[in-house]
């Protein structure tokens, strides 16, 4: 329902562009470590849900990778479209010093959303405090521009 919306929407506009969303790959295995990639390195792992999602909790503070293996093929993402390294911040940080002791103060952010393409295949890596989303889906189509 929400694609037949979208492409109707679109189809009101003198110039026509159609990207497909990707079909989501699950049962990929998924990990997360501290660079460099691979090896001994990850810190935890797990596999994409049906959605082709997977969700790492309570990260420590630091910079990571995260590593896609999708039918013996790898598709790391460790930086964002400005080269920028994927960074996980606490979520919780304490008050400065004088002002109500032992309490916390929550960091109000926007999720950082990293999209890198691999040809046929699309990871989306979300940030939010320290929590990592990743989720890897597979391209229907490559864009495609039609004029009227």
């Amino acid at each position: 329902m929400k694609k037949i919306l979208a492409v109707a929407v679109l189809m009101l506009a003198s110039s026509l562009a159609i990207a497909l969303e990707g079909d989501p790959i699950p049962g990929a295995s998924v990990k997360v470590g501290r660079k460099p990639p691979g090896g001994p390195h990850s810190i935890a792992q797990g596999t994409t849900d049906a959605q082709g999602s997977y969700t790492f909790k309570d990260l420590p503070d630091g910079t990571f990778y995260v590593l896609f293996e999708v039918g013996g093929k790898s598709y790391e993402v460790f930086e964002n479209e400005a080269s920028v390294p994927i960074r996980v911040t606490p979520a919780v940080t304490p008050l400065p010093p004088g002002s109500s002791a032992g309490r916390e103060s929550r960091i109000v952010t926007t999720p950082i959303v990293t999209t890198k393409s691999f040809g046929d295949v699309t990871a989306t890596i979300e940030v939010l405090g320290n929590t990592i989303k990743a989720t890897i889906a597979k391209q229907k189509n490559a864009a495609q521009t039609t004029k009227r």
